[in-house]
């Protein structure tokens, strides 16, 4: 199956082939139980496109991580892409040509951010912001 590895440290995206979507998560260095799934674009009755990430990367201070944006939202470290059909099962990946923010560091994120261009992250509770980047990981919610 062929999916794309997002290397935010190297600032690129590749075509990668790997047996399983766990060979695949190892190959972009995330581990299996500790990451979020998101959709990156969906189109009814034909599928879509979806990201996986280390689940707290966006807790990560930002002067450790790297970042990069896909349309509106941000992500940090490095991330699979994989592709999905209308029934939902997952198919090969093919578009190296996702369009992909790369950013510098922490600074550039936030300049995007206030220039509108990206959604800050933020966790809400019942629609009340309880935390948002780059604030550290919230123990309260996120025990460790």
């Amino acid at each position: 199956m062929k999916y794309g590895k997002i290397d935010a440290t190297a600032h690129t995206l590749t075509i990668i082939e790997a047996a399983t979507a766990d060979d695949a998560k190892h190959i972009c260095g995330l581990k299996p139980m500790e990451i979020d799934i998101g959709t990156v674009h969906h189109e009814y009755g034909v599928g879509g496109c979806a990201i996986m990430v280390a689940e707290f990367g966006l807790f990560v201070p930002p002067i450790n991580q790297h970042f990069f944006a896909i349309g509106n939202r941000v992500y940090a470290g490095n991330a699979l892409l994989y592709a999905y059909n209308a029934e939902g099962y997952t198919i090969d990946f093919d578009d190296p040509n996702l369009e992909i923010t790369w950013f510098a560091d922490g600074r550039e994120v936030e300049d995007a951010i206030l220039a509108g261009k990206i959604i800050r992250p933020t966790v809400t509770r019942d629609g009340v912001p309880v935390w948002e980047w780059p604030d550290p990981k919230p123990e309260a919610l996120f025990p460790s």
